[in-house]
């Protein structure tokens, strides 16, 4: 990272490190940059933020709890009361049977989507993090929040999408890690398609 470097985006799409999102010293004019990007500044943070779920109990998981003990900047917005509830729902369910994600997915969502400031956002992060336990990961990429935003430079929309929809050099990552670098550089990929339109 050089000292002249800016940042791109920040805050609720940060890993669990607090560490904001910078270049590395790339211009971000391609979607080839944006993934080279990802794989450098970000895939060892969620690598290390998912070993730690791997490891943690439903709580943790539920609560979003970060290693340090704080909240997950993802879900720092949803009152404490919102995360219990949903914890108190979830608690001692088994969900080593579900055998793949799309329905670990759609089992949390029946079970907690209807509590309120609980959105599709805390739904997939609650999913993957209890997923991760059973090595369940995501087949296809789940759109909420900066990732549809992301998603919608492609003409993409809906739940979620395969990664064969997006461009091709998307397929150097997994579907986590796409629907994570669809949210990290949503504004890049806007700046893109409008210099694509504009030319």
């Amino acid at each position: 990272m050089t000292s002249g470097s800016k940042p791109f985006a920040t805050g609720r799409c940060a890993p669990a490190t607090g560490r904001r999102c910078f270049t590395t010293g790339s211009d971000l004019s391609s979607c080839a940059i944006i993934v080279d990007s990802y794989i450098k500044d970000w895939r060892p943070f969620k690598k290390a933020e998912m070993a730690f779920y791997a490891r943690a109990s439903v709580d943790i998981a539920v609560l979003s709890q970060r290693e340090n003990g704080r909240r997950h900047p993802h879900q720092y917005r949803i009152p404490l009361s919102s995360l219990q509830a949903a914890l108190s729902r979830l608690k001692g369910r088994r969900f080593d049977g579900t055998g793949n994600f799309d329905s670990l997915h759609r089992e949390i969502k029946d079970a907690i989507g209807d509590i309120p400031k609980i959105g599709p956002l805390a739904i997939y992060d609650i999913a993957q993090r209890i997923g991760v336990t059973q090595n369940i990961w995501p087949a296809r990429i789940y759109l909420h929040a900066g990732t549809r935003g992301g998603a919608q430079t492609f003409g993409l929309s809906g739940d979620s999408i395969s990664v064969d929809n997006l461009p091709p050099e998307f397929g150097e990552l997994t579907p986590a890690e796409c629907e994570d670098c669809l949210c990290i550089y949503a504004s890049a990929l806007k700046q893109i398609a409008a210099l694509r339109a504009a030319g």
